[in-house]
């Protein structure tokens, strides 16, 4: 019962997350080690909730796929870090992992 209600709580809880944009994009540099040079950065979603502290994307991905979320969440990330990346040089790139889902969007 207990397990149940917390499932439900962070269904609810990454529906408000998710429509406030409260899931952020975070940058991992991808380097060329063979010209040890930055040339991007991939592009991970993370979720800080002020209660429960980060929760993992391994958490909160297989739930976004399983309540329709993932487009929207994919989205709102890839938007504001392509966003942020107008302020980068225009030589570095940005990579992001995107769900199985996103493969038939004629949008992406």
């Amino acid at each position: 019962e207990t397990a149940l209600r917390d499932g439900i709580m962070l269904e609810q809880e990454l529906r408000a997350a998710v429509a406030n944009g409260e899931i952020e994009p975070h940058y991992q540099p991808v380097v060329r080690l063979d010209e040890q040079r930055l040339v991007g950065f991939e592009i991970l979603a993370r979720w800080y909730h002020p209660q429960r502290g980060d929760i993992s994307p391994a958490i909160f991905t297989p739930v976004a796929e399983k309540l329709g979320l993932i487009k929207d969440l994919t989205y709102r990330v890839l938007h504001r870090a392509c966003r942020d990346a107008m302020h980068w040089p225009s030589d570095l790139s940005l990579s992001l992992n995107i769900s199985p889902l996103h493969l038939s969007d004629p949008y992406l």
